[in-house]
């Protein structure tokens, strides 16, 4: 590429979220990837070093790329902080990343669009509860996860209804809200998603592994481990799943790169 050598780029990471230490590690990974590339001024930046909100407004930055995760990183904030600095950065505008990662909004959008989501009944803390009522509604097993955290935090897999008040209670020491969501049962398929305006599928991904769910015990291992290309889904059932992820609605801003 021309002129990237002439480019300066701050690696965001770090922050506040509990997904602090796995965002350090690819804010890492992705500097050293793009110093590799050819990028010649590449700086890696924690959004909670104290000095950080004069270094990134005052150094002079080309594009910021954002290797953080959850909280901050993930939702819109860090972004809307860049669009006031007038810097460019990677991924989503900050409207997308804010949907996308309030899980209770998300399925609601998918749904106006008519991409399938499993059924699910959202709470906040302090709301009352019946048990029973719950697994009517979504059934069993389920998952209870916190509706704005990432990488696996606070997530349980319920098989019994004996199991679902502490799943609820593990879930609210990350979030305000909840959700209670049906299982789906099956091959789990990912398809990362390359590009702005004329957006691209890649090859779908399966992901395997012998714990109850993709928890943080094995989402962090060697991907080679629990990776696997092409999936052992049929050809038209893998084209058929790339097609519904790019079914997303149109002017959110889903931009960059997705999975």
């Amino acid at each position: 590429m021309e002129g990237i050598e002439s480019k300066k780029v701050a690696v965001l990471c770090g922050g506040w979220s509990d997904e602090r230490e796995v965002s350090i590690s690819s804010g890492t990974a992705s500097a050293q990837a793009l110093r590799e590339a050819g990028f010649v001024q590449v700086d890696l930046l924690d959004i909670a070093d104290k000095d950080f909100v004069h270094t990134i407004a005052d150094g002079g930055y080309d594009v910021a790329f954002v290797a953080l995760h959850g909280r901050y990183g993930e939702d819109g904030c860090v972004q809307g902080f860049l669009e006031l600095l007038g810097i460019p950065y990677t991924c989503s505008s900050v409207l997308a990343s804010a949907l996308a990662t309030d899980k209770a909004m998300a399925k609601d959008i998918y749904r106006e669009h008519g991409i399938p989501t499993p059924k699910e009944v959202c709470l906040l803390r302090g709301d009352e509860y019946d048990v029973v009522d719950l697994v009517g509604c979504v059934g069993l097993p389920c998952f209870v996860k916190p509706v704005s955290s990432g990488s696996s935090y606070g997530i349980t897999r319920v098989k019994e209804a004996s199991e679902l008040a502490d799943a609820i209670e593990e879930a609210f020491k990350f979030d305000t809200r909840i959700l209670v969501e049906a299982a789906v049962v099956g091959t789990e398929i990912t398809v990362p998603v390359l590009g702005n305006e004329r957006a691209q599928a890649l090859e779908a991904i399966e992901v395997r592994y012998e714990t109850e769910f993709y928890d943080l015990s094995v989402k962090y291992e060697d991907p080679s481990k629990h990776h696997v290309i092409p999936p052992r889904a049929a050809r038209g059932r893998r084209r058929a799943r790339q097609g519904a992820c790019l079914q997303g609605p149109p002017g959110a801003g889903l931009l960059g790169c997705l999975a």
